[in-house]
């Protein structure tokens, strides 16, 4: 496994691959070799034109492990359309089991492909900001920069 640190507008982000997939874009690191692969390079690029504006829909190959619910919510969450917010019992009703909302906001909270698995689009039911791993800031940060995008279009 590589990883590469890099520092983007929302923060720090280390961007793990293996055999060319990316497997993690997260602010924890990780362990492996410190090495800027063409896929890593890559998904760093689409990860900056998607901060400046300019990209909507990554085409990285990725991969994440977890089990049969989580990847079912994050599967869930990529068929989130950019701009758009929904609430953790909109994705646990969507995936038919409707009492799961908190399991729901667990499984993104162990997302590791940030951004790409768009757990930042998913607010409580309240309308709180919710919980995201890169801070709360940064969340609500993204939710309007999606937001500006969305109504530009």
């Amino acid at each position: 496994m590589n990883y590469y640190e890099y520092t983007f507008e929302i923060g720090k982000l280390y961007i793990s691959e293996h055999n060319g997939i990316i497997i993690g874009i997260s602010p924890d690191f990780y362990q492996g070799e410190m090495k800027e692969t063409d896929a890593i390079k890559f998904c760093a690029q689409e990860i900056e034109a998607y901060l400046k504006g300019d990209l909507r829909n990554f085409s990285f190959k990725h991969h994440q492990e977890g089990t049969d619910f989580q990847k079912e919510v994050w599967n869930t969450l990529q068929q989130i359309p950019f701009g758009i917010r929904v609430t953790y019992q909109d994705i646990a009703q969507k995936i038919n089991n409707p009492r799961a909302y908190q399991a729901v906001g667990s499984a993104c909270g162990k997302n590791q492909l940030l951004l790409v698995v768009p757990c930042h689009r998913i607010v409580p039911k309240n309308g709180s900001g919710g919980g995201f791993r890169m801070g709360v800031d940064v969340k609500k940060h993204l939710l309007e920069h999606e937001k500006d995008l969305y109504l530009k279009k």
